[in-house]
């Protein structure tokens, strides 16, 4: 299992979510 792959979802999911606010 990478865990830089979760952390870049994670990131990513912030960017998101960041959006939707």
């Amino acid at each position: 299992m990478i865990h830089e792959d979760t952390h870049s979802a994670a990131r990513l999911t912030m960017k998101h979510l960041r959006r939707l606010d």
